[in-house]
Parts: C-alpha cells; sequence; structure tokens
C-alpha cells in the first residue's frame, strides 16, 4: 500500500509512499493521499518518501502543485520530503521559490523529518 497512517513516539503522519512508481502509480498515490487528507482531522502531517532515480513527470508535479496549494493547503496539511537526491532538492526549492508551492522541506531522513513534524 502506497499510503498508509504511522505513528512513532506518538507522532501520527501519513506516508505517502512513491519509490519504485510508474507515472499512474505515482498519480494513484497522489488520489489517495489527498482522499485521506480529506477524511482526516485538519493538520494532517504527510510524510513523503521518494526514489532519488525515479523523475517524476511535469504532469505529476503539475498536480502535486495543485493538490499542496488547494485541499492540502485547505486541510493545513503539513508535509515533509525524504529520500531526495541534490537534484530531487533543487526541483523541490525550485518550485518553493519560482512556482509559488511545496512549502515542504527536504530531510536526508525519516528521523529528521519526524523531528520536523514535531515542532511544528
Amino acid at each position: 500500500m502506497a499510503c498508509s497512517w504511522q505513528e512513532e513516539n506518538g507522532l501520527r503522519y501519513l506516508l505517502a509512499d512513491y519509490r519504485g512508481h510508474t507515472h499512474e502509480q505515482d498519480m494513484a498515490t497522489l488520489e489517495e493521499t489527498l482522499r485521506l487528507v480529506a477524511a482526516a482531522e485538519h493538520g494532517v502531517r504527510v510524510l513523503v518518501h521518494v526514489d532519488p532515480n525515479h523523475k517524476p513527470t511535469s504532469e505529476f508535479l503539475t498536480a502535486v502543485k495543485a493538490a499542496m496549494r488547494g485541499p492540502m493547503s485547505a486541510h493545513g496539511v503539513r508535509s515533509a520530503f525524504i529520500g531526495m537526491d541534490g537534484i530531487g532538492r533543487a526541483v523541490l526549492r525550485g518550485l518553493q521559490l519560482v512556482g509559488g508551492g511545496l512549502g515542504a522541506p527536504a530531510f536526508p531522513d525519516k528521523q529528521n523529518a519526524l523531528a520536523y513534524f514535531a515542532r511544528h
């Protein structure tokens, strides 16, 4: 299952795992994430795990940006990414600076991402 609720040290979050996916699977995982966020209480934490060797399509990035600006923002979602290489972090930073979307930091590992969630 690409999306699942997790809990660690009393911190509940939704794990959206995009590793090893095709474009169609990426889109399905995004749709499932949005469905679970909509059904949850306001302020969900979403940990996005990506594969550094998988480069998402521009269509998928556009859909993610729309989701972050729309339903995820409306539900007060706090997101963080793990598994990104330098190029992925540069793309994310570009989306943050130029694209006006994806206010979600990238972390080197799950522990750092969860520490960020715990602080916010």
